[in-house]
């Protein structure tokens, strides 16, 4: 099985000059920001754990410890992007209108996609490594899809 990391070179290259451009550009003064820094750079850890789970798995080592740990961050960083993006809209409203309820429960999807990406090493729920070195879909996968679609 041929497994091309190439998008992720790219995007992580993209990332990169995006965020020098945006260190040089911008002045670390407000929370959108700060908010907008902390993406990138969730972003490219995003990047950087595709590449490292793509390397472990060209070498048929899904079950490596090292890869286990990678793999948690890779569905944490999942779980974080699309509620830090939905932060980062909110925060361009303006004041009268922003809602912090509608943050407080845009929170609770994450808070329980957290608890099963770190506990996908021990249940198994989203991605399991088998015996033959790769890594195969759980039965919570679509799930765990789903929930970071809401």
């Amino acid at each position: 099985m041929a497994i091309k990391d190439y998008y992720l070179w790219a995007a992580l290259c993209l990332l990169f000059i995006e965020l020098i451009h945006f260190i040089y550009q911008r002045k670390l003064t407000d929370r959108r920001s700060k908010l907008f820094l902390l993406i990138i750079f969730i972003t490219i850890l995003h990047c950087i754990c595709g590449i490292s789970i793509t390397v472990f798995l060209t070498q048929k080592m899904a079950a490596h410890p090292g890869n286990l740990i990678i793999t948690t961050l890779l569905y944490l960083c999942q779980v974080l992007l699309p509620y830090l993006l939905f932060c980062l809209s909110w925060l361009t409203l303006p004041l009268p209108q922003r809602n912090t309820v509608l943050i407080r429960i845009a929170s609770i999807p994450v808070f329980l996609g957290a608890i099963v990406s770190l506990t996908n090493p021990i249940t198994g729920f989203i991605a399991h490594a088998e015996s033959d070195g790769l890594w195969h879909i759980g039965k919570g996968y679509p799930y765990f899809i789903y929930g970071l679609m809401i």
